[in-house]
């Protein structure tokens, strides 16, 4: 229809487009359809019935057509209500609707913290991005990790299945101790911790080793080296039991 060179596209629109579809699926070459007048959503149903209508190309030929199909007295019969009303009468057209505002949306505020980071990731990490060499100082920082974990573990494992070893809930206790919870919520923060950890191997610092090669952006790696000293500060824990226990009562 929008390609007809008699019909102005502008003229289509949605509103026209619904108010045409509503008086067409009343017409002999369709079977109905159906319409959400909320979203001016509208769809018409055929069958084998168009086919009459297939080569139809000017509203003259489809009346034509209508006619031949229906009959004439039915073509007649429909044709009679228009001839009571010495004016046309049109399908009503919905009004359009006004634009809905986009809601406005108060800036966000703004939220910079400072740390220290744990004296293991700075001694790795610090002159790496400071250089600029933000991927290396992430991997380094995750490496370090991994090797105080495998230190303290007394395992030969690496990545996840070094952190399943050392912190998982098999011997229980495990064989490192990076919780401070007590109580009910004790085997909750195990589990977590646990994840956290290989989480970091699996996510952070395998791609990291074995490629490819992709660039962190400041922001990304100063995040993801306040995580691995947040892991490091962790394992701070068991030194500090082994130190306790090293001492006596």
């Amino acid at each position: 229809m929008r390609r007809h060179p008699e019909i102005d596209p502008n003229l289509l629109t949605p509103e026209v487009l619904f108010a045409a579809a509503a008086l067409a699926r009343h017409e002999p070459c369709f079977r109905g359809g159906g319409y959400n007048s909320d979203q001016l959503e509208w769809s018409l149903s055929f069958d084998r019935g168009i086919r009459p209508f297939a080569d139809v190309r000017r509203l003259d030929d489809y009346w034509l057509i209508r006619e031949q199909v229906l009959g004439p007295t039915q073509a007649e019969a429909d044709n009679q209500p228009f001839r009571k009303h010495p004016d046309p009468v049109y399908a009503p057209l919905l009004a359009a609707r006004p634009a809905i505002p986009a809601p406005v949306v108060e800036p966000a505020e703004t939220l910079s913290v400072t740390c220290d980071l744990h004296p293991l990731i700075a001694e790795v990490a610090a002159g790496r991005f400071s250089g600029g060499f933000y991927y290396d100082a992430v991997r380094s920082a995750f490496q370090a990790v991994e090797h105080r974990v495998a230190t303290l573990a007394g395992v030969n494992e690496v990545g996840e299945k070094l952190m399943g070893v050392a912190l998982g809930s098999k011997p229980d206790p495990p064989m490192i101790t990076v919780t401070r919870s007590s109580g009910g919520s004790l085997e909750s923060e195990r589990h977590g911790m646990q994840f956290l950890f290989k989480g970091a191997m699996g996510a952070l610092r395998n791609p990291r080793m074995h490629g490819p090669d992709d660039k962190d952006n400041r922001d990304e790696a100063e995040e993801l080296l306040v995580f691995a000293s947040f892991l490091m500060r962790r394992l701070d824990i068991e030194d500090e039991q082994r130190a306790a226990a090293a001492s006596g009562p």
